[in-house]
């Protein structure tokens, strides 16, 4: 006789219930996230703008933005609205409430 654990039987699972996990365990979907910011940036920002900035990361829908020098900053700060409904419409999935600016190293 079978003891009754209260468990179910696992078996195969669907490749599309795996590969989601293994992405994100892996950290690839961080990287394809990156890569998405990134490129919605450079969009947003436009070609002038993206040379003296970067993008370093979206926490809590606030995006960050490393800038190369106060005279950058003040520019985008100017441009924050427009920037904020740009970026929120070009990342899908991802909510952009805010951008935070700040002074820093553009490689």
């Amino acid at each position: 006789m079978r003891k009754i654990t209260g468990r179910k039987k696992s078996g195969p699972k669907k490749i599309g219930e795996v590969l989601p996990l293994l992405l994100a365990r892996r950290g690839y979907a961080d990287v394809q996230r990156s890569n998405a910011l990134e490129q919605a940036w450079k969009s947003a920002a436009g070609i002038v703008l993206v040379r003296h900035s970067r993008v370093a990361r979206i926490r809590g829908g606030v995006v960050e933005v490393i800038v190369r020098n106060s005279v950058t900053l003040q520019e985008l700060t100017f441009r924050k609205a427009t920037l904020v409904r740009a970026l929120a419409g070009k990342l899908s999935g991802e909510t952009v409430s805010d951008i935070k600016f700040r002074i820093g190293q553009i490689e």
